[in-house]
């Protein structure tokens, strides 16, 4: 109910047309006749760009949301983070630009992706995402 203008067929089309062409562009991009890293390349990169686009955060940013996810989860020395003051450190910016991005939103006006849908809701509301 809360996110279902955001799914409507048309709104869909739409998503389905870009996603084709974002899939498109990074499995052009792949290395022929060599190995690489399907995780990174394909699965991580297709999961941010998705990501970015559902939650209208700036395109040119979102390896920030690969980052933050990744930061957030590490234990200390496992190559993500050093210690627990280094994840300390990195998350404000995170917090940052959620802040940056709700300044940028015009107050009323509709918005297409899922972050407003979601704050309007109650139970949302109630179970605030840190």
């Amino acid at each position: 109910k809360t996110v279902s203008p955001m799914f409507t067929p048309t709104h869909l089309d739409e998503l389905a047309v870009l996603i084709r062409q974002r899939y498109a562009k990074v499995l052009d991009a792949l290395p022929r006749n060599e190995t690489f890293n399907f995780v990174e390349r394909v699965s991580i990169e297709l999961t941010t760009q998705m990501l970015a686009t559902l939650f209208d955060f700036p395109w040119e940013d979102r390896a920030k949301l690969t980052r933050w996810s990744d930061v957030s989860t590490a234990l200390p020395k496992s190559m993500i983070v050093e210690s627990a003051e280094q994840r300390r450190t990195e998350m404000p910016g995170r917090r940052q630009a959620a802040a940056a991005q709700q300044r940028r939103r015009m107050p009323g006006a509709q918005h297409r992706d899922l972050e407003p849908a979601l704050k309007l809701d109650a139970a949302a509301a109630a179970n605030p995402v840190e």
